[in-house]
């Protein structure tokens, strides 16, 4: 293969790039399978899914959990730009 990049991992990689720049991960992109195929090798860590961890005080883990719960569904996650419920994973913690 050499050091010659194929053309349809150059147009994915031109395509993950351009969005980088926007401030967009590559997991927003809304790559296909054999565009997600082209780059897999690159381990690109905006193309995996995320773990949000939301550290809340310990009186709200333990005496208002369903509440602290809801909230975050409700109010905090819509607003999260790059959250996809599909992939992404969300929990509470208390540190």
């Amino acid at each position: 293969r050499g050091d010659k990049v194929p053309e349809e991992e150059r147009a994915v990689l031109d395509k993950v790039a351009s969005g980088l720049a926007l401030g967009k991960p590559a997991r927003s992109l809304q790559l296909t399978k054999e565009e997600q195929f082209h780059i897999r090798g690159m381990g690109l860590l905006t193309l995996k899914p995320v773990i949000h961890a939301f550290n809340v005080d310990e009186c709200d883990y333990l005496l208002d959990r369903e509440v602290t719960l809801e909230r975050i569904q409700s109010e905090i996650l819509p607003k999260l730009e790059f959250f996809d419920p599909t992939t992404d994973v969300w929990t509470i913690v208390s540190a």
